[in-house]
């Protein structure tokens, strides 16, 4: 997958939109038909905003990485370049994830690279980053549909996961 699939865009009709978000969700469901095949109720949660769960700490819980200084969560391998979705269910787990690596280097590259000044050396705002987003030319048209994408910078100079992975599935024999 190219960096332009993991980005996500917002399309002149106001809805959003990222290629790799969209093959998450599809193997979300291919998991949840799976599981409700075997018997399990499976729900597929909707975003924080309007399920209320934060993802990136929940994924951080199972082990699959840690939040950065740019409050992404980093995985050690694929670094901010992954999507998550969570799938609500009956199934007992006895796996346990542990992610060893601390992922973010604190190399400072994002603090100084984040042109809204939103990301510190210990914090985050989130608010001053998406009133930044919002209000400047990051959103510039691209796309067939002239859609606008988010600002990335922070992720562009991470050095864990420079390269987006390739559109292999990892887990695709774990289904």
């Amino acid at each position: 997958m190219t960096r332009d699939e993991w980005r996500w865009f917002v399309r002149q009709d106001g809805t959003e939109h990222c290629d790799a978000d969209d093959r998450c969700k599809a193997v979300c469901g291919e998991i949840a038909q799976a599981l409700g095949r075997c018997g399990y109720r499976t729900d597929i949660l909707p975003y924080p905003g309007e399920c209320g769960v934060q993802f990136r700490s929940v994924a951080q819980a199972a082990g699959m990485g840690r939040t950065g200084t740019n409050a992404f969560l980093l995985h050690p391998v694929w670094g901010p370049w992954i999507q998550l979705r969570l799938l609500a269910t009956d199934v007992v787990s006895r796996e346990t994830l542990v992610c060893s690596s601390p992922a973010c280097t604190r190399c400072g590259g994002c603090v100084t690279a984040c042109p809204a000044g939103a990301i510190l050396k210990d914090s985050f705002d989130g608010l001053l980053c998406h009133s930044y987003r919002g209000g400047k030319g990051e959103y510039t048209p691209f796309g067939p549909e002239r859609e606008l994408k988010y600002c990335t910078i922070c992720a562009d100079v991470c050095p864990i996961g420079r390269q987006p992975k390739s559109s292999t599935d990892p887990f695709k024999d774990n289904r």
